[in-house]
């Protein structure tokens, strides 16, 4: 599993915000933002997932045969600094934890719908 620096991730952050510009997103109206992460051990991921539930994450923890991987979701809003905050936030947990971030997502919110 690479690792991927929070530098590196925050410049991903701000190409998909531009995307999401782009597209008409709605930054400003809160939705559900997934985030993923992969561990070698399920031991780490369990400990991220409690460290992100303390956070208000809702955390899916699925074992595989030699990784683990974490799905972190919590509502959020994409303007300001909000993902520059949550990204952080979650990257921080798991790489404290050994893991590896892998990016976040969520639906795009367009005028009118």
């Amino acid at each position: 599993m690479a690792r991927s620096s929070l530098a590196v991730t925050l410049a991903d952050t701000g190409q998909q915000l531009d995307a999401r510009r782009q597209m008409g997103d709605r930054l400003e109206v809160p939705r559900v933002v997934d985030h993923v992460a992969l561990f070698r051990s399920k031991g780490a991921a369990t400990s991220a997932a409690e460290a992100l539930r303390a956070l208000g994450y809702t955390v899916d923890v699925r074992a595989k045969l030699f990784s683990t991987t974490i799905e972190a979701h919590k509502s959020e809003r994409l303007d300001a600094d909000e993902p520059v905050r949550f990204v952080t936030e979650v990257f921080e947990v798991v790489e404290r934890n050994g893991g590896t971030y892998d990016g976040w997502g969520g639906e795009v919110e367009l005028p009118g719908a």
